[in-house]
């Protein structure tokens, strides 16, 4: 038992031991880290701690005369690189290094404010170096250098010359752009052209600063240009030019589909010192292409005729006919504006249909060989009659050929060189050549016109006249035509006369009488009803209208020249149709003032019924020329 005791005791006392050498060791090492620290901290009260950097210069474990002394040496190694655009390659560089001995440099820093500095350095915090290694501090002393040496430094290197220096470009609006299919602006160019003055000023505080380094570019020591990308002005110019650009006009051009777009408009914009242009020419262009391509006005037609043939017929004055003036100004104001529209343009003579066959289903066919007219409406036939038109003997022949009803008007005086004659219902299509009542007839049809026809009219039945009235309007289409000889057979000459009535006597409307009054000057309303009801309102107006002259007849009461429709006598005697005047031979024209470039003005008349009408025509007494019955043509 003794013994077990004793051995517990001695396991303890051994355990004791090793806890009090632990103790002593760890008290130890405190004692040791305490005095190192304390030794360390007292050696930074004098030094300066490593990483630590007064006006450049490296200052690590050093005292105060050790830091005075290599200030007094830093005055002539100091260096200060002066940083901006190299005028090659337009990159930040080094532009030139001005030596502190070349330009005598002296920073005479005060050791008392070393030592300050010194002591403000909190020697306990020794251990913060290890994650805070570099502390950088400027003292400000009696700086001073020589100006004229540093002014002539910068005067002498390469990079200040204003031989060498680049000036800036303006932003501007480029062009076109293939890649994003706009009018871009091109960017300013930066330039290496310095304000100099600029350059003295930010180098010198670097100097007073003792600086290292001074970088031009962060000094703003460089002209900029005067017009940058984001200029107001220049950005409404390049969105006035792709507002421009954006526009698309989608025709329907006497039927055909015209797209005018982009792709075709960037080659009319071009930039013309720094503002985009529309070239107005091509915009012309481009609408006399197309109205070349799609205007039938006056072209010539292949018309297939009621028995059945296809003759191609001289264009008159009818069809599609594009205002191009009208139609480039009002295509060039959508274009400013960035239109995005369907559009028709503007024409000056429209047809019933459209496209190349434009005719429509509503016409007057006058046969000239078998001297008979059919009158269609919406296809089908309305009315048929016999009639007589210009005298082949004699050179009168009518023109043949697709024409469009330029006005039409009752009770008119129609004027030659020796005649006066009146009719109820006058319907001009080509020039000075209508359709007209005449009443001194009593045969209409078969071979009359051969040798006793009229002056190039087409003379109608009273009767067939007053029908035919109401059906016509402006640019009615009036299709005038021969038969190529040996075109038609026996048997269709036949059929022909079959259904056509050789002679039709004098047909007196009600109100009217077929015979003339007796004033030929001025004719005085007879007092009729006009049958077509439209301008019931005018027939109490008596006019003396010479010369259809193919435009409308007018309502003013003074005298007037052309297709007048006044209370005095129109004065236009001069304008007749070539196969129409008295001792005229027939051209094969339409008469005179309906030429090839006329504007289909001349035949938008669109007066109806205006009284009675003085007009002077070719149309009248023709020295008593046989009618073929018997009887005598008076107009």
């Amino acid at each position: 038992m003794a013994d077990v005791e004793k051995s517990k005791y001695s396991r303890n006392e051994s355990g004791s031991r090793k806890h009090k050498v632990a103790i002593g060791a760890v008290l130890f090492s405190v004692i040791v880290l305490t005095a190192v620290y304390v030794l360390i901290a007292y050696y930074y009260d004098s030094h300066f701690f490593p990483g630590t950097l007064v006006n450049g210069i490296n200052c690590k474990n050093a005292d105060v005369d050790t830091v005075m002394t290599g200030l007094r040496l830093f005055s002539d190694d100091y260096q200060l690189k002066v940083i901006g655009r190299n005028s090659q390659t337009m990159d930040t560089d080094q532009l030139l290094t001005i030596s502190g001995k070349d330009i005598e440099y002296v920073n005479s820093v005060k050791e008392a404010d070393v030592a300050v500095l010194l002591k403000s350095q909190n020697k306990w915090a020794w251990p913060s170096v290890l994650w805070n290694s570099r502390r950088q501090y400027t003292l400000q002393g009696a700086i001073s250098w020589n100006q004229d040496r540093v002014e002539q430094i910068l005067r002498d290197a390469q990079a200040f010359q204003k031989s060498n220096m680049v000036a800036p470009i303006n932003a501007y609006l480029q062009g076109y752009s293939d890649a994003e299919k706009q009018f871009v602006i091109a960017p300013e160019t930066a330039g290496t052209t310095l304000d100099m003055k600029k350059v003295e000023g930010v180098v010198f505080d670097a100097l007073s600063n003792v600086q290292n380094t001074v970088d031009l570019i962060e000094e703003d020591c460089y002209i900029h240009a005067d017009i940058t990308s984001d200029d107001p002005s220049l950005q409404k110019k390049q969105e006035e030019a792709n507002k421009w650009l954006g526009t698309k006009i989608t025709y329907d051009w006497n039927g055909t589909k015209v797209v005018l777009a982009g792709e075709q408009l960037k080659d009319w914009i071009s930039i013309e010192k720094g503002t985009a242009k529309l070239d107005e020419e091509k915009v012309a262009n481009f609408v006399a292409e197309n109205a070349k391509a799609n205007d039938t006005y006056r072209k010539n037609r292949t018309f297939h005729t009621t028995l059945g043939y296809d003759l191609d017929l001289p264009g008159g004055a009818f069809g599609w006919l594009t205002d191009r003036e009208a139609e480039t100004a009002a295509l060039i104001e959508l274009i400013r504006s960035g239109s995005v529209c369907d559009r028709e343009p503007v024409y000056t003579s429209k047809a019933p249909a459209k496209g190349k066959n434009d005719i429509g289903d509503s016409y007057v066919e006058a046969d000239m060989t078998f001297q008979h007219l059919y009158l269609y409406e919406k296809g089908k036939i309305v009315l048929e009659t016999d009639f007589v038109s210009g005298n082949m003997s004699n050179g009168n022949k009518t023109p043949q050929g697709v024409f469009g009803l330029t006005y039409k008007t009752r009770n008119a005086t129609l004027r030659g060189a020796n005649y006066a004659s009146f009719v109820h219902y006058w319907m001009p299509f080509n020039g000075n050549v209508g359709m007209h009542d005449a009443t001194w007839r009593s045969v209409f049809g078969g071979d009359i016109y051969k040798n006793s026809g009229s002056h190039g009219c087409i003379n109608l039945p009273l009767g067939k006249a007053a029908e035919i009235y109401p059906y016509m309007t402006t640019g009615f289409p009036i299709i005038c035509y021969y038969y190529p000889d040996g075109v038609l057979s026996g048997e269709h000459s036949a059929l022909l006369a079959a259904s056509s009535a050789a002679t039709v006597g004098v047909v007196e409307l009600e109100g009217t009488t077929s015979s003339q009054p007796s004033s030929v000057v001025i004719v005085e309303n007879s007092g009729s009803e006009d049958e077509d009801d439209e301008d019931d309102d005018d027939e109490d107006d008596s006019t003396d209208n010479e010369s259809a002259g193919g435009t409308e007849a007018g309502t003013s009461d003074t005298e007037s020249t052309g297709a007048g429709n006044g209370d005095a006598e129109s004065s236009d005697a001069g304008s007749t149709d070539s196969g129409e005047d008295s001792g005229s031979t027939d051209t094969g024209n339409e008469g005179t003032g309906s030429t090839d470039g006329e504007e289909a003005g001349s035949t938008d008349a669109g007066s109806e019924d205006t009284g009675s009408t003085d007009t002077s025509t070719d149309e009248g007494n023709d020295g008593g020329e046989n009618d073929g019955a018997g009887g005598t043509e008076t107009p």
